[in-house]
């Protein structure tokens, strides 16, 4: 990705799952390590880098398929992730986005970056393979010309870590809902 040298990149993790315990899911661990990469990249060509997380909590599952059955916002839980793959506190932005489900990821970043008139080069989306097309096509809607507010952004994917059955189910959902 090319981007000018005077401004830096802001990165938004998409959330993923985490168990009863709010242990990351792999999708999620790996999301972290390519921020990481993505991360250290940034500073070695002179850029600030930023990160934003996502995702909120559902306890009772009534409304996200408990994607995060505790009270812990999900967006906490991935600073963690972040912090132990070696991404500095300095660039995490606090507090993260309650999103809760993708459509809701584009559009609470849109608003983030307005409020904060946050001024980057561009705007890097972290996902995991099965999800970046329905995130290119939100994110693209969201920040898009048309939209009035064109803001350059790329999606950069991850590989499934998850077990065959669960990254099956989680390619059907993106299939339906994109």
């Amino acid at each position: 990705w090319k981007v000018d040298q005077k401004l830096g990149l802001l990165c938004l993790q998409l959330g993923s799952t985490n168990d009863g315990s709010g242990m990351l899911d792999a999708d999620a661990c790996e999301r972290c390590r390519r921020v990481r990469e993505l991360h250290d990249v940034s500073v070695a060509e002179g850029r600030s880098f930023h990160v934003l997380t996502s995702g909120g909590c559902d306890p009772d599952g009534s409304t996200t398929h408990n994607f995060n059955p505790t009270e812990t916002p999900h967006w906490q839980l991935v600073q963690a992730g972040l912090l132990r793959a070696g991404v500095p506190s300095s660039a995490i932005l606090q507090p993260g986005l309650p999103a809760m489900h993708t459509v809701h990821e584009a559009l609470l970043c849109r608003e983030w970056v307005e409020e904060w008139c946050w001024h980057a080069a561009e705007l890097v989306i972290v996902t995991s393979d099965y999800q970046a097309p329905r995130a290119r096509h939100l994110f693209g809607i969201v920040f898009g010309e048309h939209a009035g507010y064109a803001l350059p952004h790329t999606v950069h994917e991850v590989p499934c870590q998850l077990a065959l059955e669960v990254a099956a189910a989680r390619r059907k959902h993106e299939a339906v809902a994109l």
